[in-house]
């Protein structure tokens, strides 16, 4: 919740007062408030230039590493946090029926051997007795 929370806290300040710390905003912008670029990036220059013809879907085309913005970036690592740890978006719910059920037939079972005549509980002698009492 963190990662999303500052994330979000950096696009608005990006957004809001970059356009005036840094006198960046857009030309035609009535004020500089709120109308900021984003700086916070990250640009890994690893390779650049246009890829061979033989490459089948990108072939021929021109190609530059991504540049991520750091406040979008832990927005995503947030969201994906909370994906990967919600147990409710994992099946386990089958096996937790199992041990439910293995649960509740353990139950029923000590049940069976408790409420048997010879203990004298939930058995006809055994009612008599709490009456005469």
């Amino acid at each position: 919740m963190a990662l999303i929370l500052a994330g979000a806290i950096g696009n608005v300040i990006d957004s809001t007062f970059y356009g005036v710390f840094l006198n960046n905003a857009p030309y035609n912008s009535p004020t500089p408030w709120f109308h900021g670029q984003v700086i916070d990036m990250f640009f890994f220059d690893i390779w650049e230039g246009i890829i061979p013809e033989w490459i089948p879907i990108w072939g021929g085309t021109y190609y530059s590493t991504p540049i991520f913005n750091f406040a979008d970036a832990t927005i995503f690592c947030g969201v994906a946090t909370i994906l990967i740890f919600q147990k409710r978006f994992f099946d386990t719910h089958d096996a937790s029926r199992a041990a439910v059920k293995t649960t509740s037939e353990d139950q029923h079972e000590l049940n069976e051997e408790v409420n048997t005549p010879e203990t004298g509980i939930n058995s006809e002698e055994g009612k008599q007795e709490e009456k005469e009492d």
